[in-house]
């Protein structure tokens, strides 16, 4: 099975362009030793490096009107810029066969991933009424949508569960070298943006940056799924892979919010009408396409020696400098790397294969004296042919003076001639800043939870207020909901199985909760055996449904060792609404956790903003009805002074058998009565006890001739009374014998 520009990409290379690169082997002829020994020499005597001198002979064939013939001079003749609105100008299809020639020797399981995607994105773009042209440069874009993971390390390229901050930033900044790498090659810009705009939604999925399809072109949307499709449907390190129904049901379930739905639906009718893409996953899940022969030599010899050290060349400077460019003999920038991006705020896209001019670094000397072209150090470089270090300052955001070693180093051929310049950035304080390993592990350890290493609650509270901030900016576009879960009976694991078991019940669960998230949603452990998960893009039906998902892959999955459904979950969610602050969807969601648990567990309960109030106001009338029902409220007014209110209070307890609990100023509290042995409501008013609040008011008035007090009594039952009736007659009873001892109204 294979695809169109796969049939002329694999086959054998020519002779000529065999000979256009360097090798060390000994079946090379003497003339391609004596020049690989010269270029050498060249590179020694300028201080560049050897793998842009083959980074050069890349981008001359990718470029139009590349006559092989001329291969030992590359980087010297054709320096046509390639038009992107030019509908014949097409990838090389030489540079494609040793891409991926080089992505196959580093990796064949990505390699027959890159194939499958392929296939898939243009049976969809097919279905969508693409043209021919327009469908194989999507192919393209598919066939190298991997290729920046030529530099990861295996480690984590095949690491069984959810990758780090610093393995994501790591995956981030090889996809922006690959594109480097592309660009100087140049493959057309529109190319190169599928790629990285739908490989950076993958990369970004686990963070807090929203990763909807708005935005992003119909070309990265289309790859985003047939990309998400074949990782889906195949056996991965951390997980099997799933049937074709289960993928589709999760696509569609993750449309709009991260997946096209026109697209989706293109891929499903793709499906039903074509037998190709299911034959791909017969027998075992991640079988590949059939692999097309390859030139073993000239594979081990482009791939493995060249495209390989290119790429950990770019990688090397990106990780220690600040920033770094590549322009060509003629000034024509080829490479503009991501550090360059954040130095000057310019976009590598509005500068490839633009003319170099000094403005776009604006260098001055240490007197803010802005440097003269004279002065340049790339031109000094180029003309001189040889290193040139210079120290130079900029002005940043804040009008301050930042200092740069600036390195300008000229790429040499064998005959000495300039290829290009290649100047290197570099700031110390801005590399000390943020790359720095130990920072980097202050870092982590200060936002992972030390068991689970997951977010903590400190990091949710932060990603919830950004997402909190998002919603009150954007409204409705910026939606999301939070679902909490709890472990049932986890004290009961604890107790039989030990803390041990615990432990690894917790770190199992919130590794099965990151594979079975895919639209960027953040799992969090939020205390104890309490885990969040906050879901971007997500109303509240379709948090209900990823809850439920959640619910039965715990419920069916082996947890810490212990056999299935021994460990169940109980699930509340809850969505963000209008007027809410940054707490109120979380704590929703804890009262729909605690509706889940006290009404049987291992289900999921939601509660809205309508609901919770409903539910307030049902209580509140439940209480006023208690209130009303159990509690005996009047005001009497005594006619006497105060010293005889406490002295006839005496007489009343005494004459009672009252029981006297507090005594300040202006109010007494006493309990009248008591229960039997049973401590029930009894038969007699002696045996059914009540409190008895007295609350004096300080204002005293004048009745005729008599100074009279105002005096708030409340009654309460002690214990629960037969009826409201019973307790009501009892209530009356105190407050007659009370007015007796008062002589009050």
């Amino acid at each position: 099975m294979s695809h169109r520009l796969l049939d002329e990409a694999i086959p054998m290379l020519s002779q000529r362009a065999q000979a256009s690169f360097v090798s060390s082997d000994s079946e090379l002829s003497p003339e391609v030793q004596l020049t690989d020994m010269n270029a050498h020499v060249a590179v020694r005597r300028s201080g560049t490096s050897s793998e842009l001198v083959t980074l050069f002979r890349l981008a001359a064939m990718g470029a139009p009107g590349f006559d092989r013939a001329a291969g030992r001079n590359l980087g010297i003749g054709d320096d046509q810029k390639p038009s992107e609105k030019s509908e014949d100008y097409e990838v090389s299809k030489s540079l494609l066969r040793i891409l991926l020639a080089a992505l196959k020797s580093y990796d064949p399981y990505i390699y027959s991933h890159s194939q499958r995607v392929a296939l898939i994105a243009t049976g969809i773009g097919d279905k969508l009424g693409w043209s021919e042209s327009q469908l194989r440069e999507l192919e393209v874009a598919a066939l190298l949508h991997d290729f920046g993971k030529i530099s990861v390390p295996q480690h984590i390229l095949n690491k069984p569960g959810r990758l780090n901050s610093i393995e994501r930033e790591i995956m981030s900044r090889n996809l922006f070298n690959a594109s480097c790498l592309l660009h100087a090659c140049r493959v057309p810009l529109s190319i190169i943006t599928m790629i990285i705009e739908s490989e950076r939604a993958q990369i970004m999925k686990n963070r807090i940056q929203n990763v909807s399809q708005y935005g992003t072109s119909i070309g990265a949307r289309i790859l985003a799924v047939a990309d998400a499709y074949d990782s889906l449907r195949c056996n991965q390190v951390y997980r099997s892979g799933k049937s074709h129904e289960d993928v589709m049901q999760i696509l569609l379930e993750q449309s709009p919010a991260r997946f096209d739905s026109s697209v989706v639906s293109a891929l499903q009718h793709w499906i039903d009408k074509d037998a190709a893409p299911r034959m791909m996953y017969e027998g075992e899940v991640n079988q590949g396409l059939a692999n097309e022969p390859v030139d073993d030599r000239l594979e081990t010899v482009l791939a493995e020696r060249n495209i390989h050290q290119i790429m950990q060349y770019l990688v090397s400077l990106d990780e220690h400098y600040s920033g770094f460019y590549l322009v060509n003999h003629k000034l024509d920038i080829l490479m503009w790397s991501q550090g360059m991006q954040q130095i000057t705020g310019k976009a590598a896209n509005d500068l490839i294969h633009s003319d170099w001019k000094p403005e776009l670094l604006s260098y001055f000397n240490e007197k803010r004296k802005l440097i003269g072209l004279e002065q340049q150090a790339l031109l000094l470089a180029h003309s001189s042919k040889k290193s040139v270090l210079s120290t130079y300052y900029r002005l940043n955001e804040n009008e301050q003076m930042n200092e740069y070693e600036v390195q300008s180093i000229p790429i040499l051929n064998e005959k000495n001639q300039v290829l290009g310049v290649l100047e290197i950035l570099f700031n110390q304080e801005s590399v000390l800043k943020g790359d720095g390993d130990e920072m980097q592990q202050l870092k982590l350890a200060a936002t992972r939870d030390a068991l689970t290493k997951i977010p903590n609650r400190g990091e949710l509270e932060r990603c919830l207020q950004k997402m909190h901030e998002g919603f009150q900016k954007k409204g409705e576009k910026e939606t999301f909901s939070a679902i909490l879960l709890d472990v049932d009976y986890f004290k009961s694991i604890n107790d039989s199985h030990g803390h041990a078991v615990g432990d690894r019940v917790l770190i199992d669960l919130s590794r099965l909760l990151e594979t079975e998230t895919y639209s960027g949603e953040i799992v969090g452990r939020y205390g104890g055996e309490e885990f969040v998960v906050l879901c971007p893009n997500t109303d509240l039906d379709m948090a209900v449904q990823k809850a439920n998902r959640f619910r039965l892959a715990i419920q069916h999955a082996s947890i810490g060792g212990l056999p299935h459904a021994a460990v169940t979950s109980s699930f509340g969610v809850a969505q963000i609404e209008r007027n809410d602050v940054v707490s109120d969807v979380v704590r929703r969601a804890d009262k729909a956790l605690y509706h889940a648990k006290e009404t049987g567990r291992n289900k999921v309960c939601s509660l809205t903003r309508q609901e919770q109030t409903q539910d307030l106001v049902k209580k509140q009338d439940e209480a006023k009805q208690s209130i009303s029902s159990f509690e005996y409220e009047q005001t009497l007014t005594a006619c006497t002074s105060s010293d005889m209110i406490i002295y006839k209070l005496k007489a009343f307890l005494e004459a009672n058998h009252a029981v006297l609990k507090e005594v300040e100023s202006e109010r007494v509290l006493m309990q009248v009565g008591r229960s039997g042995l049973l401590t029930a409501w009894g038969k007699t008013f002696d045996r059914q006890p009540v409190e008895l609040l007295m609350e004096f008011d300080k204002q005293r008035r004048k009745q005729g001739a008599q100074n009279v007090a105002e005096i708030k009594v409340t009654i309460t039952p002690v214990v629960k009374p037969k009826s409201v009736d019973n307790f009501q007659k009892r209530a009356a009873q105190v407050i007659r014998t009370l007015k007796e001892y008062l002589a009050s109204s």
